[in-house]
């Protein structure tokens, strides 16, 4: 089973040890840029942002990675995203962590 979570989820209620417990922790680490446009197309979707300036936008994604930093370096497996990634590359990083 493949479960995708939001960046906050492992970062409450002890979720980081039961992510790891049932199953290997995968952190896509993708570079601000990067999430700061997709996250600009889906502002007005997203309830912790819609309220949020565009201008003032990659400063929240900044503060946000460096407040999780800690919990999303606790994953099994941590992939720079900075290109995308194929499918198979990705399976192949996984499968022989």
């Amino acid at each position: 089973m493949v479960l995708s979570t939001g960046g906050g989820t492992p970062c409450f209620f002890n979720n980081i040890e039961l992510m790891k417990k049932t199953g290997t922790v995968v952190w896509l680490n993708t570079h601000v840029e990067i999430l700061l446009d997709r996250l600009l197309k889906e502002k007005a979707t997203r309830p912790l942002l819609k309220n949020i300036d565009d201008k003032d936008l990659k400063n929240y994604i900044v503060r946000k990675l460096n407040e999780r930093r800690m919990y999303f370096d606790q994953a099994d497996v941590i992939m720079d995203n900075e290109n995308n990634i194929s499918l198979n590359e990705f399976i192949q990083t996984v499968l022989h962590a």
